[in-house]
């Protein structure tokens, strides 16, 4: 009934005895006996790891609660992608570049950092479309002007 350290086993008294009978009252003593001397056994070496197997106690088990995490920061690699082809190449690759990391700092746990890269990218794809629209619209407008000082005459720029 004692195991190695002297300590009464609370598994191996039977309890199949009534209440009130002597074996039921040398349960309870050897029960309030053991825990006084684990007490005493934790007190004297604090830094000694111990597994006690005990019943489940009354009430809700202690549940590990998972962490939780963000939602992961848009993707702007389909806006980069298409500033590249269709706008401003410079502005697209680093868009590219950007978004990539944003999915890589996500993967390793990195939210800010994450997030932070995502507006980076962004940033860099709006910045990509505005260029991309500003420089069409400049050369639309030179071809225009082009045109038309290729259809004037030579005494038509005498004139100015």
């Amino acid at each position: 009934m004692a195991d190695k350290k002297g300590l009464i086993n609370k598994e191996e008294i039977p309890m199949s005895t009534a209440y009130g009978s002597p074996a039921h009252q040398n349960h309870a003593h050897a029960v309030h006996n053991t825990e006084t001397q684990y007490q005493q056994h934790i007190m004297g070496n604090p830094y000694q790891e111990h597994i006690v197997n005990q019943q489940p106690r009354f009430g809700p088990s202690p549940q590990v609660m998972p962490i939780c995490k963000p939602p992961p920061p848009e993707d702007y690699l389909v806006k980069s992608v298409l500033v590249t082809v269709l706008c401003c190449l410079p502005f697209g690759i680093v868009g590219i570049v950007q978004s990539g990391a944003a999915k890589t700092s996500y993967a390793a746990g990195n939210y800010q950092e994450a997030e932070r890269l995502s507006q980076s990218a962004r940033l860099w794809s709006i910045t990509g479309l505005i260029c991309g629209i500003v420089i069409t619209v400049v050369y639309i407008t030179l071809i225009f002007v082009a045109r038309h000082f290729m259809n004037m005459s030579s005494s038509d720029f005498q004139n100015y």
